[in-house]
């Protein structure tokens, strides 16, 4: 099933990361925003397969893969000197903020329906039945971290808080790569008869599009000056 996702890994996610790497060295900004992003999916992708696949022989791997991308995170978080984020007043915050929440709800929703339901029939959720694991990494990671990260970005942008800029700009670029390797996980099932329709490729590939054309913008609008400018 993963097997889509490690060909959008290798073919799409590397490139990007060493395209941030060269822009970040450089001292541009959407350097810093797409190294975050990047390092946000691998974290992502990889805390799924320390905590929800079975054991096998690449464990290891996992741990490390998802061990560099935390700290890869942080030193994109805490390293930024924000007071050199300048904000053009004609960034998209209003759009960013919309997607960004709309983003939240459905995730939201669509988890905590599925949760909900499962405690009032008294039955497990559908990924947990499908998997043969205990728990839902997925809903957990999502529900624990990325739509409170949705959120956080959405009101500090809204705010102008630089900040804002740095986690809306991980979440800007962690959604479209989410989005191409869900859509390149579906296809491949399908491909193997393990699943009936692909009519969810839909709503991921307009995740994709918008999620793309508002981080594409922002990256435009944001910069970093030099103190004395700021």
């Amino acid at each position: 099933m993963r097997k889509g996702q490690d060909v959008v890994t290798l073919v799409l996610v590397l490139p990007l990361l060493l395209l941030s790497i060269y822009l970040t060295r450089k001292g541009q900004l959407a350097g810093t925003m797409l190294w975050a992003g990047i390092m946000l999916y691998v974290a992502y992708t990889y805390a799924i397969a320390a905590f929800h696949v079975h054991f096998n022989n690449l464990f290891l791997v996992y741990i490390v893969n998802l061990r560099c991308s935390f700290y890869g995170i942080l030193w994109a978080i805490t390293c930024v000197n924000t007071r050199r984020i300048y904000i053009d007043q004609d960034a998209p915050i209003r759009g960013a903020v919309i997607i960004l929440c709309g983003m939240a709800l459905v995730y939201g929703a669509l988890w905590i329906t599925d949760i909900a339901t499962a405690i009032r029939t008294n039955t497990v959720p559908e990924p947990v039945l499908v998997d043969n694991v205990p728990t839902s990494a997925v809903e957990v990671l999502d529900l624990g971290f990325y739509v409170p990260m949705l959120i956080i970005s959405a009101v500090l942008l809204w705010r102008r808080n630089p900040v804002g800029v740095v986690i809306g700009g991980m979440a800007l670029t962690f959604a479209p790569l989410m989005g191409v390797a869900v859509v390149a996980m579906i296809i491949n099932m399908a491909r193997l008869n393990l699943i009936d329709s692909v009519a969810p490729v839909i709503l991921f590939a307009l995740t994709v599009i918008v999620s793309t054309v508002l981080l594409w913008h922002l990256l435009r609008y944001t910069e970093f000056v030099d103190d004395a400018e700021s």
